[in-house]
């Protein structure tokens, strides 16, 4: 080689490498488990743990609240549950969606839904949107939730799986109608439409449940599948995704269905002539830079937001009310006197539910200990220096206070981990106990005292179930009330017992926080809660 050229080349490598090091990257200091595979890495202690958090609670103790873990085939990624680096990961706009949720969000909603859109384009669909999602507007739906609550009493919403199965006295599980109750109000609070999944009518139903279980019970395939999908261009997968293939087609018939309710949305609002701001489609179709074509991706967002983290979410509280008798029949009491305090002032509003203390701690503490996204993950588009709140210990014995990280860096929010760290909810973080949100001070017991929680502060108290900062859920309002309502309902009208032979529903991470039932032979399970039901007569 001409000594000329060999130099040239010498030098752009040196300083090729001088700009690498002098990018300094802390995470290879951090300390993490072992790899107990190249293939999977870490991924199926993290994801698929039974019970969920078996591996990853531990980690938080032993590792502390920023580790690092091995993906498939030798990458690393972060495993974060400080505060203040969870704040930064969720406000910054050097961090995004990580490239295999960009793309499956990308196929189910589209590069314009109010998931993936970002800068000005995400927060002029939030202005879109926002007045549907107010206090003002959800106060407005409260009694067409209650509507849809109270047939929990009646043949319309239990009849296929409660009442025609001699409901009363037996042992039922209550997952498929809860789910199927928060997709059908829904769909007629939001959408101005009739789900049907409670009366087994809805195609739409059963369609979205079956394709949420497929993403979400993927398994070794799904993370094999995870490592490579990133790297398959767009036109590609777009194509592969047309394919009669068995799972595609469910894919297929879901994203044809929402499309075609949404055009029969949008032609009955321009028929009807009424003002368009009146309903959510209407206002999405009236929206100056939103096309007609891209309301279905709006709507599926929608549908998928609400449906499965709600239901989920219920079906904890239930399973923890049948758990805990003592304060069942004190949450009975609050929701009745409530009631009785209303019709005796003769008002023709709803109650307001959040006056109900013993509720809403309930509704609380299961968000806190039953994260409806217990593990989203994000990457960092540009390198940043992630902020600590505390100093975590390096491989090498040293305190790390900061963490500078290279472009390109995936990111596990542990929210899971998050809600349970010790310096921030106490040390009973561990135990399912309501009482912690409770207001009653007392300062001779610190388990009673107001919570005041030094955390990140997303939209209900410190917790991060429904995220915080730019990307916070939009509806969380709405799925709040939907919970308030459903849970009053069902307490004033039915009672819930474990079944005799114990306590045998687990948590499992399957996208979101799924309660599950194992199988005898511990070989599988499903998702399910199965309690005792039993009819509240006249009084409390």
């Amino acid at each position: 080689m001409d000594p000329t050229l060999f130099a040239v080349v010498f030098l752009v490598l040196l300083a090729l490498y001088v700009r690498r090091a002098a990018r300094r990257d802390d995470v290879a200091r951090l300390r993490g488990p072992k790899s107990p595979s190249f293939t999977f890495g870490n991924l199926l202690q993290l994801q698929d743990a039974d019970p969920y958090g078996k591996h990853e609670f531990t980690w938080l103790e032993e590792f502390g609240s920023v580790y690092k873990i091995k993906a498939c085939f030798g990458k690393t990624r972060l495993v974060i549950s400080d505060p203040e680096a969870m704040r930064f990961v969720l406000n910054s706009p050097d961090v995004g969606w990580a490239s295999t949720q960009k793309k499956v969000a990308k196929i189910l909603f589209g590069l314009d839904s109010a998931f993936l859109a970002r800068g000005d384009r995400h927060s002029y669909l939030r202005r879109v949107m926002n007045p549907w999602f107010s206090p003002r507007s959800i106060r407005e739906m409260s009694p067409m939730m209650k509507d849809g609550a109270q047939k929990a009493r009646s043949q319309t919403f239990l009849v296929n799986h409660w009442d025609s199965n001699g409901f009363v006295g037996q042992m039922v599980d209550v997952v498929p109608t809860l789910h199927s109750a928060a997709l059908d109000i829904l769909g007629e609070a939001l959408l101005e439409t009739e789900i049907g999944g409670l009366e087994g009518k809805g195609e739409l139903s059963k369609i979205q449940n079956q394709l949420i279980d497929i993403f979400s019970d993927a398994g070794k395939v799904g993370k094999l599948a995870e490592a490579f999908v990133p790297s398959i261009p767009d036109l590609l997968l777009n194509l592969v995704l047309m394919l009669p293939l068995p799972g595609l087609d469910v894919l297929q018939k879901y994203m044809r269905l929402t499309t075609e309710m949404s055009e029969s949305l949008l032609a009955r609002k321009m028929l009807a002539g009424e003002d368009r701001d009146a309903s959510f489609v209407g206002r999405l179709a009236s929206a100056t830079d939103i096309r007609n074509e891209g309301i279905p991706d709006h709507i599926r967002t929608v549908l998928m937001a609400g449906d499965r983290t709600t239901g989920d979410t219920l079906s904890w509280t239930v399973y923890q009310i049948a758990a805990m008798p003592e304060f069942q029949r004190a949450l009975r009491k609050e929701v009745h006197d409530a009631h009785v305090s209303q019709a005796a002032a003769e008002l023709n509003t709803d109650i307001d539910y959040d006056k109900l203390p013993l509720l809403n701690a309930l509704i609380n503490e299961v968000l806190r200990f039953y994260p409806a996204l217990p593990l989203p993950e994000r990457i960092t588009l540009a390198d940043c220096v992630i902020p600590l709140s505390a100093p975590v210990l390096s491989n090498m014995g040293e305190m790390i206070s900061e963490l500078r990280v290279r472009a390109g860096q995936e990111v596990y929010l542990a929210i899971g981990s998050y809600h349970r760290m010790k310096s921030i909810w106490g040390d009973d973080a561990d135990e399912f106990r309501p009482e912690r949100w409770l207001r009653e001070e007392d300062d001779n017991d610190e388990k009673s005292r107001k919570l005041k929680v030094p955390g990140v502060g997303g939209p209900r108290g410190s917790l991060l179930s429904f995220l915080s900062g730019p990307g916070v859920c939009i509806g969380y309002r709405f799925a709040l009330l939907l919970l308030q309502v459903l849970v009053s309902t069902l307490i004033r009208n039915f009672t819930f017992a474990l079944p005799d032979g114990g306590d045998n529903v687990r948590p499992r991470c399957m996208i979101t926080t799924v309660p599950w039932i194992e199988d005898e032979d511990g070989k599988g399970g499903r998702q399910g809660v199965e309690v005792v039901v039993g009819r509240v007569e006249d009084g409390v």
